[in-house]
């Protein structure tokens, strides 16, 4: 197999992985990951200051998850691929 078709059949294979893991993340990023305020309800971004303005291991995560696919697609395309028209870019 060809190095096009080779980065084809991954990107088949690892983009359901990678969008399956990014949208749990952000779901537990969001809705779980801020735990409970004084009162006993539960404190997401959308109802607490703190939480939205406070970066967590979570998030981190979540934003290295995606950098990693990026940056892994990006070498790929330039360096094994090594072809640059319109729909490469």
């Amino acid at each position: 197999m060809d190095a096009k078709k080779q980065v084809t059949y991954r990107s088949y294979i690892v983009s359901p992985f990678h969008n399956i893991s990014c949208v749990i993340f952000s779901i537990q990023a969001m809705f779980f990951v801020c735990g409970l305020n004084s009162e006993g309800e539960n404190i997401t971004v959308f109802n607490s200051e703190q939480c939205f303005t406070t970066p967590r291991y979570l998030h981190i995560w979540a934003l290295l998850n995606s950098c990693g696919y990026f940056y892994v697609d990006f070498v790929y395309m330039c360096f094994v691929v090594a072809e640059h028209t319109a729909l490469d870019v």
